[in-house]
């Protein structure tokens, strides 16, 4: 799908939500972090240097690969307790900057989207950034993964929006 039609659709709903009140403002609010949490199938991938080698271990090949979907399955992970699906920058971070933005244009909206990138990583690696506080605000995302630990396997690979 193309960056630029999800971004106009969610230049459209924080539009329609600033528009809005009560029960319709709720329900764009709904929507918009609906689709910031979608925004997963579309974002590049990576893979913690922890989460590599769990893989190794479990012979299922690289991480960058799998959705969370084939966590059960291709994965053998079938009651997710090796690896954790984290968005980066996280679902309420997006749809904060997107509901918060003092500014609304469709540029602001691409850039927020462009934002969103996921990593596979250990559920201790996911444990660690919790503990600091990271489970869901991430200010500055790369510094929440160094702060926990965490690093990185391989360089962002190119976003799915191309």
């Amino acid at each position: 799908m193309d960056q630029a039609l999800i971004a106009k659709t969610a230049f459209h709903l924080v539009t329609q939500h600033r528009a809005a009140r009560g029960s319709a403002a709720r329900f764009f609010e709904s929507l918009i972090g609906h689709l910031c949490r979608e925004l997963e199938d579309f974002a590049p991938r990576n893979v913690s240097v922890g989460a590599v080698g769990e893989a190794e271990r479990l012979g299922i090949g690289d991480l960058r690969h799998f959705h969370w979907d084939d966590q059960p399955g291709r994965m053998s992970d079938p009651d997710r307790l090796i690896f954790h699906w984290d968005h980066v920058d996280t679902v309420s971070s997006l749809k904060r900057a997107l509901l918060d933005g003092a500014v609304l244009t469709p540029r602001h909206c691409t850039e927020i989207v462009a934002r969103s990138r996921i990593a596979w990583i250990t559920k201790e690696e996911d444990r660690r950034l919790t503990t600091l506080g990271f489970r869901s605000k991430r200010p500055d995302p790369d510094a929440a993964y160094r702060a926990a630990g965490i690093e990185l396997a391989h360089p962002w690979s190119e976003c799915a929006f191309g």
